[in-house]
């Protein structure tokens, strides 16, 4: 497929010029791209333009942290572990990459410095991270050959709720700023068990389905989804308070946090 093709694609599943994304990709759902990963990338950055924004978690999920690696996150060099397209985005001239121990995000467009900016000093996926920053601008959620078993907006809507499975205390990791300061910073403390409500994305994508909330269509090979983040989010706290059949509202649930994400392995 030629990058053209891409951004044709995104712009009839509704993606246009000046829009706020975030994105969650699966470059072989997509298939061969000229260019590969990169291909995909200009596609997105030509359709939204100068004054829209692209968004994409580069998290690393605590691998610097485990026994035996190198025992910090640096932004400017640790490899993003959500895949080709992300570990290709935050590489590129004009991105921006929060300081997050585990869980950066990378924008690249209109007020991207910004949007990142203090994110390590804030909650992993709270209302003053990159992602809930976006929520409040009136971004959109997009996905490609992905599910909403990766959404990372679910979990913005569940620190809104103020879920009793996210811990926010205790653990602390080494952070090497651009400036050559060593800091240490604190991520979530995760759940210990799956929330069944959410994890599998199974009861969020029927939810969506039923009020009609996503688009759908195709890109590449993929499926592509995308949704506004405002409804998305809207949904999921519904779900949360509500329940779903054979799993309980989040106030009935009895799933504690667990140890940080990224100090599993430890």
């Amino acid at each position: 497929m030629t990058i053209e093709s891409v951004v044709a694609d995104l712009r009839a599943l509704g993606l246009k010029e000046g829009s706020r994304v975030v994105v969650h990709a699966s470059l072989r759902s997509i298939g061969p791209v000229e260019e590969g990963a990169l291909g995909v990338v200009r596609a997105l950055r030509e359709v939204v333009g100068d004054g829209g924004l692209v968004l994409l978690p580069s998290f690393n999920h605590g691998v610097p942290f485990v026994r035996g690696a190198v025992g910090l996150f640096d932004p400017r060099s640790t490899k993003s572990e959500n895949g080709a397209l992300s570990d290709t985005f935050w590489r590129e001239p004009g991105v921006h990459r929060s300081h997050h121990p585990t869980h950066p995000f990378a924008a690249w467009g209109e007020g991207a410095e910004e949007i990142v900016r203090g994110h390590d000093l804030t909650l992993t996926i709270g209302p003053d991270s990159p992602l809930g920053r976006l929520h409040r601008q009136g971004g959109h959620l997009l996905h490609l050959g992905t599910s909403h078993e990766v959404s990372t907006a679910k979990h913005l809507a569940e620190t809104l709720a103020h879920a009793p499975c996210l811990g926010y205390a205790g653990d602390a990791f080494s952070v090497l700023l651009p400036s050559g300061e060593l800091v240490k910073r604190s991520p979530w403390r995760y759940r210990a068990r799956p929330c069944p409500l959410t994890d599998e994305g199974k009861h969020i994508e029927r939810r969506l389905e039923e009020r009609g909330v996503e688009r759908t269509a195709p890109v590449g090979y993929a499926t592509g989804r995308l949704s506004p983040l405002v409804d998305f989010v809207r949904e999921v706290l519904g779900l949360l308070r509500e329940g779903a059949p054979g799993a309980p509202a989040c106030r009935a649930c009895t799933i504690p946090p667990g140890r940080a994400e990224g100090d599993w392995e430890c």
